[in-house]
């Protein structure tokens, strides 16, 4: 809270009145400011409490796997293919800690234990499965100026120990990975949130955009099924980069990822339409294919940002009509 709150209560104004209203407004200012400071005391020490009970938390859940032993890991074949998937899929992804320097095997090492202590605290919901490191990498970036085996040095200065660390970062990605429901969208297998995502996308091409959804036909683009791998990644595969955080930002400012993502999909579909005009593709496979090499070159996200948010307004004006 800092000193902000002197400026609110400690205005000329207040000191321009008669000495008898003068005298009332220091002895209320006095009061008001003590309630502030015990507010903001009780506050903070309401955050470090909570803070370390969770980074406690995060400890007990992650002893589970560190104190494996010998004869558990060979009587555990699903434990030793997750970690070799986190393992291979996280040497995969290096771009996204390049960035780090000198700290990017340290970091890469924090990313692996919060994933898989994440496996473990959610088997059924939150198991790694492929690219999901690349939505923890936006809070690593957000977090972490540098790392060491020991401690991690945050984005505001301060050093921590590294397990402190891994533990903040742990459930701020927890939190967000319920809220936004990313269990429907990351597995392979079953996507359900997806099915109604396209449905809702569809009324929308052929409500507002029908010229488009024709135009999507003759391509042979019959189905939205085509932006399944893009959906379950949260589009960073059009991405990267500084990108792909202002492309997050954007996500969480709308209602929902449901809602951000109809609008951004017929932004991207409205975007690449001079494109398609001048495709022949002569089957579905030769669409998606190169549907995904357009999407890579021939997008700016600035003007996805600016469609999308347009198409949410045409349909908030459908709404209300």
């Amino acid at each position: 809270m800092g000193d902000l709150w002197k400026l609110l209560l400690d205005q000329d104004d207040v000191e321009g009145n008669t000495s008898g209203t003068d005298s009332n407004s220091k002895c209320n200012q006095t009061e008001e400011k003590t309630a502030a400071e015990r507010n903001a005391e009780k506050t903070s020490e309401e955050r470090k409490a909570k803070l370390a009970r969770n980074c406690e938390t995060y400890k007990k859940i992650k002893d589970q796997w560190k104190k494996t032993t010998p004869r558990q890991w060979k009587n555990y074949p699903e434990l030793r293919k997750l970690v070799e998937l986190l393992e291979t899929d996280i040497d995969a992804h290096q771009s996204l800690f390049d960035h780090f320097g000198e700290s990017s095997d340290c970091v890469k090492r924090i990313a692996f234990n919060i994933l898989l202590t994440l496996s473990y605290w959610n088997w059924d919901k939150a198991i790694y499965v492929k690219d999901l490191v690349t939505f923890l990498a936006p809070f690593l970036d957000s977090f972490i100026e540098s790392a060491t085996c020991k401690n991690v040095k945050f984005n505001d200065g301060t050093e921590v120990d590294i397990e402190d660390a891994e533990g903040e970062i742990f459930w701020c990605f927890n939190s967000f990975y319920e809220h936004n429901q990313l269990c429907d969208l990351v597995r392979p297998s079953d996507r359900p949130i997806q099915r109604p995502l396209f449905i809702a996308v569809g009324c929308i091409l052929e409500d507002s955009f029908p010229e488009l959804l024709q135009l999507l036909k003759q391509k042979h683009a019959y189905t939205l099924d085509f932006l399944g791998e893009d959906c379950a990644k949260w589009f960073t595969t059009c991405f990267s980069g500084a990108d792909v955080r202002r492309l997050w930002i954007s996500i969480l400012s709308f209602k929902s990822s449901f809602q951000f993502f109809q609008c951004f999909i017929v932004s991207l579909l409205f975007s690449l339409a001079p494109h398609f005009v001048e495709m022949n593709p002569l089957n579905t496979d030769e669409f998606v294919r190169r549907f995904h090499n357009l999407k890579t070159t021939k997008v700016d996200l600035n003007l996805l940002l600016q469609n999308a948010s347009g198409v949410m307004n045409i349909l908030r004006k459908k709404s209300n009509s």
